[in-house]
């Protein structure tokens, strides 16, 4: 975490993603923003000079545990288009807009977005963000003008955008918090126990490779070895067989022969823009390199290790290398961390993964023991209990690390799901004290305690049911019922339940018989407020499933709705279940969203699922398709929350 001045006369305070020092001198415009200035803001704080010193410590506090916590890594972005923004308002500006790179698996601007929140609500910090605009459109500022010349030249600042850090801006003074290099995925893990009993994970471009090479592998490296000597023969790369009047004629060739023919033509430049060693992964590639001693850095791509491996060949110089024997590879000696009196034990995901429940535990059991504080010690005693759950031998029979099996039962069977006590309590908890009158507390008590029963775990992450006097009337308006505030994970009830309760009953009812609304058995009430916990269920949703989740739960929305494929197909290139059903929508799906859900279902991808939510939740007989769409968000949501505590 870095703290320094950013020059400027900023007043506002915001948490930005920060391009990397490459990218931002790369699409920084001449006479617009520094490069050191670019940002994607995903949440406006307000003004500066209204937050006090112990508040921007705790929001820097609770961003950076939540950053080391999820240990993320660089977010992979496309700046896509330029846009200008406000060309007729007081301040205009020309910008980049971005959005997910669907050939990398990083995490989604929106998702980080969706953790910054909870972040800010997980760390109990008391503060409230003002209201941030709708739609977000996420989007890195380059110049503030409104000079249409900038046009073409910000038009050649699109493509792939890495953001490596967040940035925590309070005017003119900032905070940066980086995000970890990524490292590639591995079957099994290394790691060095240590002295402390605390344990060192290894990149895995360090590991020792135990599996012997492919026979790909193998034919590669023995072409390569050849290679070093001189080549006597060459023929056409891609003739299978020895031609006429060879001693071989019509045999077959082998295929290390065929290789090093390959790789001779295209260092002749006879191959085009075929590239010899095409059709190699970059796993393959890494492991013949290694057998040959190359050196090569931490996370190199495939493409640089592929020509390291080609320039090493030095001109036939080198004298041939023996072949590996077939049983063992023969890696290269590599630098291994300074492990006081311990050896590198290779381990599976699945052990990994307990070691550092073991050490979340210690670390719980610590804070656990250094505060009086009831309310964090609540929530410590809560985790407490569920990383003692993860460490159980057990736990292997609901949540295999290695594949995308979770079964429900066996989960509940395993950790239990909570009572109906502890669900009562939290409601109770939720609920506001005052300001509120004791029939309308009473309906939403109870509406609470039975979505508990639908989802318990994601209950017990609702954050608060606020008081009628803490109703936005400026940002919502008169007419709106009641929001949901994702920062807060807060739910808040217009005022005029109270005050014009058959008014408001009436408004209902007739939402319900034109099909602007799902059917529902609730009160007007408490079906709202089973609407609005149905944003959280999917706000949640958003924040953590991972990519695997998403396109599981569209799958489902897809077959629900009625899009034949529409929605699977965008989200695996969106990485965004919420932005492609938005998309859906434009495409020509509205129609169908009304005739499947409702008309207010049909405006965007939260009002959608959270009217499913409704009917799925409070009515007797919900529609076979809702019921089908509601057991998907429900299962998910519960997994996540099972699987995050």
């Amino acid at each position: 975490m870095d703290a320094t001045d950013v020059t400027g006369p900023h007043t506002g305070a915001m948490i930005a993603l920060i391009p990397s020092e490459a990218d931002a001198a790369q699409i920084a415009v001449d006479g617009g923003e520094p490069a050191d200035e670019l940002h994607l803001t995903l949440y406006y704080l307000g003004k500066a000079a209204a937050i006090d010193e112990s508040t921007r410590t705790a929001l820097i506090t609770a961003v950076t545990d939540m950053v080391e916590r999820r240990e993320l890594l660089p977010v992979e972005a496309q700046a896509f288009a330029p846009a200008l923004f406000n060309p007729d308002g007081e301040e205009p500006c020309w910008v980049l807009l971005a959005g997910d790179d669907p050939d990398n698996a990083s995490e989604t601007l929106g998702a980080i977005r969706g953790m910054v929140s909870e972040a800010l609500h997980d760390g109990a910090v008391e503060f409230t963000m003002p209201e941030p605009r709708t739609p977000w459109f996420p989007h890195v500022t380059l110049a503030y003008t409104g000079d249409t010349t900038l046009a073409g030249q910000i038009s050649g600042r699109t493509g792939p955008i890495r953001f490596d850090r967040l940035r925590i801006a309070f005017g003119g003074q900032a905070t940066d918090i980086p995000l970890a290099a990524a490292a590639p995925a591995s079957t099994l893990v290394e790691v060095a126990i240590v002295e402390s009993g605390g344990f060192e994970p290894v990149h895995p471009d360090d590991l020792t490779d135990a599996e012997p090479l492919g026979d790909d592998e193998q034919i590669l490296l023995a072409a390569l070895d050849e290679l070093d000597g001189v080549l006597v023969e060459v023929f056409d790369a891609g003739q299978a067989r020895y031609p006429k009047g060879h001693p071989k004629g019509g045999q077959w060739r082998p295929m290390v022969d065929r290789v090093k023919d390959s790789i001779a033509a295209h260092r002749r430049g006879e191959h085009g823009d075929k590239h010899p060693l095409h059709g190699y992964s970059r796993e393959q590639l890494r492991r013949v390199a290694k057998a040959r001693g190359i050196e090569l850095r931490r996370g190199e791509d495939r493409d640089s290790i592929a020509a390291k491996l080609l320039t090493d060949l030095g001109g036939n110089a080198k004298a041939p290398k023996p072949p590996p024997a077939k049983t063992s590879a023969t890696p290269a000696a590599r630098k291994q961390p300074k492990v006081s009196g311990a050896r590198m034990e290779p381990i599976t995901r699945r052990e990994f993964e307990k070691i550092k429940a073991r050490r979340e535990h210690d670390d719980l059991t610590a804070q656990l023991q250094a505060t009086k504080d009831p309310r964090e010690r609540e929530d410590l005693e809560r985790k407490l209990f569920y990383v003692k759950k993860r460490i159980d031998q057990k736990s292997d029979e609901f949540y295999n690390w290695e594949s995308p099996h979770w079964d429900e039962q066996a989960a509940a069977r395993v950790i239990g799901t909570p009572s109906e006590e502890q669900i009562q309590a939290h409601v109770d908890k939720v609920m506001p004290q005052a300001g509120m009158s004791a029939e309308l507390r009473e309906e939403l008590s109870g509406e609470l305690s039975r979505q508990g029963e639908t989802a318990p775990r994601s209950m017990l992450e609702l954050g608060k049911i606020d008081d009628l006097s803490r109703f936005d009337h400026g940002s919502h308006g008169h007419g709106v019922m009641a929001y949901y505030n994702p920062s807060f994970r807060s739910i808040s009830m217009n005022p005029r339940w109270d005050s014009d309760r058959g008014e408001m009953d009436e408004a209902v009812r007739r939402a319900r018989a034109s099909g602007w609304w799902v059917h529902s058995d609730a009160t007007g009430a408490a079906g709202t407020a089973a609407h609005e916990f149905g944003h959280h269920v999917f706000f949640r949703i958003l924040s953590l499933a991972d990519r695997r989740q998403r396109t599981k739960l569209t799958k489902a929305l897809d077959d629900g709705l009625g899009a034949n494929g529409w929605l699977v197909q965008h989200v695996r290139t969106s990485g965004d279940i919420k932005r492609s059903i938005d998309a859906w929508l434009l495409a020509g799906g509205r129609s169908s969203a009304r005739r499947t859900v409702s008309e207010y279902g049909a405006k965007d991808g939260h009002e959608l699922t959270a009217e499913v939510w409704r009917e799925y939740t409070t009515s007797k007989n919900p529609r076979p398709h809702i019921k089908a769409m509601g057991d998907a968000l429900r299962h998910l949501a519960e997994e996540l929350d099972m699987v995050r505590t």
